[in-house]
């Protein structure tokens, strides 16, 4: 197979890295690991100018990813979010990197104020340090003159994704022989499928559409509600739910519109919640005690 070159992936032991990373290798490209687990610290300009090299791609999964972890250690998560995005792009620029591929975050539009969303929707993040912090991340990246992408991914879901979020939570308190907890309910998500993420970031290491924003989700919503009785179905769960109130920062209705991501990237969602699921499930061999 042809060398493409060599593609640096930033947070490369992480979720969303571990999906991507045989995509890119079976593209044809060279792959470099970049993570704080291995020393890396993308906020120290010294490690990136020993992996960075003229011509080279860089996919930039590192973050501070959780909202609760952003919020417990907002310095932190500023740190990573903000400065780690500074100084990436510093050195790329520094080196003559060909591209950055940045992963931010749908939260990045909070408060939501049209459905579905577009890209021409207002960037704030005003709900947590995490959205607020991807918010000024992607600003900064204005700053450089790097050529990049940016992908706002949606809820994201799948195998190994232990850290959090409405579907990990609820098979985890299962698994304890635990009620999940269910906030709200008529509230919806997009939630999107790593394995389409994974295909979306190598399209944009790809893409001739340099110096765009794009949306990466399903372009469909599920409520609360369906998202739990789907897990119960495929589970086997017939237990209690443990109800409680909606919280202050979810909005009632969040779908991201991907129309441009599949007119300029290419990019088309293979997996619905439901196929998504069961694939997951199977993969992890997670079941309802």
């Amino acid at each position: 197979m042809t060398n493409k070159g060599r593609v640096v992936v930033t947070g490369g032991r992480g979720f969303v890295a571990h999906h991507t990373i045989p995509l890119i290798e079976e593209a044809g490209y060279e792959v470099f690991c970049f993570d704080l687990v291995d020393g890396q610290d993308i906020c120290r300009a010294g490690d990136l100018r020993d992996v960075l090299e003229p011509g080279c791609k860089v996919l930039n999964l590192a973050a501070v990813s959780r909202f609760l972890h952003a919020d417990e250690d907002p310095p932190e998560a500023y740190r990573v979010n903000v400065g780690g995005v500074a100084v990436l792009f510093g050195v790329a620029q520094e080196v003559g990197v060909e591209r950055v591929v940045h992963a931010s975050s749908g939260s990045v539009y909070m408060p939501v104020w049209n459905t579905p969303i577009t890209e021409d929707h207002p960037v704030i993040g005003s709900n947590s340090h995490y959205s607020r912090s991807k918010a000024l991340g992607e600003e900064i990246i204005g700053r450089y003159h790097v050529p990049h992408v940016v992908l706002r991914y949606s809820h994201l879901y799948g195998p190994l994704k232990w850290h959090g979020g409405l579907i990990d939570s609820f098979l985890t308190r299962i698994a304890r022989g635990a009620a999940p907890v269910l906030y709200g309910g008529p509230q919806s998500n997009d939630f999107a499928y790593v394995e389409d993420i994974a295909r979306a970031n190598l399209l944009a290491l790809e893409t001739e559409h340099i110096d765009q924003r794009f949306n990466i989700g399903t372009g469909e919503a599920t409520t609360t509600d369906e998202a739990v009785a789907i897990l119960a179905e495929l589970t086997g769960y017939r237990g209690e739910v443990d109800r409680r109130p909606i919280r202050p920062f979810d909005p009632m209705r969040f779908v991201l519109d991907i129309s441009k991501a599949r007119r300029l990237l290419g990019f088309e969602p293979r997996w619905s919640f439901r196929a998504g699921l069961e694939h997951m499930l199977q993969a992890e061999g997670r079941r309802a005690p």
